[in-house]
């Protein structure tokens, strides 16, 4: 796996970056600034050997441990040190299309609803501890939103523990279209025969999200 790094525009306006429950300290320094970031590319499952505690991971029946799917991730280091992580959708390449929603909202209101969390991957990215990611991801989940007219509307869910995140207000509006199979054509054809079978639904494999738990697929 090879890292790279870039210098990336990092969005203005500041509830983008609180969506991403970037600390108030790091929100000021680098809010419409450009600064140097790493990425990592998305990585197939079963390409390359990892250590025990590089989760997600897979284990072959020998006992080998592999890496997991990845998607493509983006890291900050502030002049700290301190590792934060941002959407990758921030990434010139892949930002959405920009919609605004704000001008429908007449009043303020509060109220709770119910919301089906994207992967673990999509959770991880906005800072909120990969435990709770692996635990929630692809859950239905009770979320608290408020709106206030002329604002984006401000969304937060609580993890296992009673801590609050604030998660990405267009969420609540993600249409999502799921296949059948995860499916790597590229992958089925990999030099490593034993690892393409992960793919094709062979038994005896384990994935590992966590420290706490596996499971066989």
């Amino acid at each position: 796996m090879s890292d790279r790094a870039i210098s990336l525009f990092v969005p203005e306006q500041k509830f983008l970056l609180e969506e991403a429950n970037l600390p108030a300290n790091v929100i000021a320094r680098v809010a419409g600034q450009s600064v140097r970031i790493q990425t990592y590319p998305e990585e197939p499952p079963g390409m390359r050997r990892v250590e025990s505690d590089d989760f997600p991971l897979l284990i072959d029946p020998e006992g080998n441990y592999w890496n997991d799917y990845r998607p493509v991730r983006v890291l900050y280091t502030d002049p700290q040190g301190q590792q934060w992580r941002f959407p990758r959708r921030w990434l010139p390449t892949l930002q959405p299309i920009a919609e605004d929603f704000t001008g429908t909202v007449w009043q303020e209101a509060s109220f709770s609803e119910n919301l089906h969390l994207p992967s673990e991957w999509d959770l991880w990215e906005i800072n909120i501890p990969w435990n709770e990611c692996h635990r929630a991801g692809g859950t239905t989940a009770k979320v608290e939103v408020s709106i206030h007219p002329g604002e984006p509307s401000t969304v937060s869910w609580r993890d296992s523990s009673g801590n609050r995140w604030r998660i990405p207000h267009d969420w609540r509006r993600r249409l999502i279209k799921l296949g059948a199979r995860p499916t790597f054509p590229a992958f089925e054809t990999a030099v490593v025969p034993p690892l393409s079978r992960l793919v094709l639904g062979a038994t005896g494999w384990v994935r590992c999200g966590s420290a706490l738990e596996s499971s066989t697929v």
